[in-house]
């Protein structure tokens, strides 16, 4: 068995980054074009639902599943799990040829350490709360119609500072930020309730994934940020879970860093869009101004070309008259 399905002691049991199946896959790259994005050399923990169990010698292989991907795992046939149970296995990611080498194959060399069971997100409050939200607006629509001093963001002081250090620096001035206990509902609730009036939209942001993350799957916080009746966002950090609140966040990311990197293209992307509509519209005032002193040429040649004529007839006239004067003087003459 490999060192690394067998680790030395708890401590460094503990210290095993977490995943679930998808988020390490997404991780490692293993995606439809077959490429590898990352390598992981350390022992991890995934959490996943045991496929099918397939014993061989002294071993056995199982797949453990997803929402959407799986891998498979190795372990001692004494530790051979049954289909459907929820573990937690601990040990080495590896990526394998796939058969045929179509592709490539995660698999998982190590142990069962524990039993997961899903989020409890309190079934019987969400018919208590009747949670509802009847349109979803993204942070593109929201920052293209609400002026940055009109968006909030609340959040600890070092997901906040992860936010602004995405951003252009122009605008880290307009954007208000408070900061917030986020590890307690009502505290959190009580803070952003007390300043979000001067808003049109906000984000809650924080880092880390640990305990104090089960309380974004309380119906009550949903219900109550949902009654404050303005798009909000959500950046809980670094979390490979997908809670009740980001279900109905208007759009979510996985780190303040992320979302400040959205921001920050969806800023620039409107500034460059305000500076094509400018340049637009001093083009469009050229070719006005352009047009009106064309105008004012063919007009002036117009004039001209109207004086020649009449300056033709004038002189046609003056012809006529002299010759018809000269031919009276003559015939005149002529009888005398």
């Amino acid at each position: 068995m490999n060192n690394a399905a067998n680790p030395q002691s708890d401590e460094k049991s503990i210290e095993a980054p977490s995943y679930e199946v998808d988020a390490l896959l997404q991780k490692l790259g293993v995606v439809a074009n077959n490429t590898i994005w990352k390598k992981i050399d350390s022992v991890i923990r995934v959490q996943g639902l045991v496929g099918k169990v397939k014993p061989y010698k002294n071993v056995v292989y199982f797949d453990l599943r997803g929402g959407e991907g799986a891998l498979t795992v190795k372990t001692s046939l004494d530790m051979a799990p049954r289909e459907g149970d929820r573990l937690v296995v601990e040990g080495l990611p590896i990526l394998r040829a796939s058969k045929f080498f179509t592709g490539l194959d995660v698999q998982i060399e190590g142990r069962p350490v524990a039993n997961w069971e899903p989020l409890n997100q309190e079934h019987d409050s969400l018919d208590r709360f009747n949670l509802h939200k009847s349109s979803y607006h993204t942070l593109h629509s929201c920052l293209s119609n609400t002026p940055l001093e009109k968006f909030g963001i609340f959040g600890t002081e070092t997901a906040i500072r992860d936010v602004l250090s995405n951003l252009p620096d122009d605008s880290v001035a307009n954007i208000s930020t408070h900061v917030v206990r986020v590890s307690d509902q009502h505290s959190m609730v009580e803070d952003i309730a007390m300043a979000v009036h001067c808003f049109d939209a906000f984000a809650v942001v924080r880092g880390g994934d640990d305990a104090s993350l089960e309380i974004w799957n309380r119906a009550e916080l949903v219900y109550e940020l949902l009654a404050l009746d303005m798009p909000f966002y959500l950046a809980l950090g670094h979390s490979h879970r997908v809670t009740l609140a980001n279900q109905y966040a208007d759009e979510s990311f996985p780190t303040p860093s992320a979302f400040g990197s959205s921001m920050k293209g969806h800023i620039q992307g409107l500034e460059e869009r305000e500076r094509m509509r400018q340049s637009v519209d001093e083009l469009q005032a050229r070719c006005l101004d352009y047009e009106v002193r064309n105008r004012s040429l063919l007009n002036a040649e117009q004039q001209l070309l109207d004086a020649v004529s009449s300056e033709k007839r004038k002189r046609r006239k003056a012809i006529f008259f002299a010759v018809i004067t000269i031919l009276i003087v003559g015939f005149y003459s002529y009888l005398t």
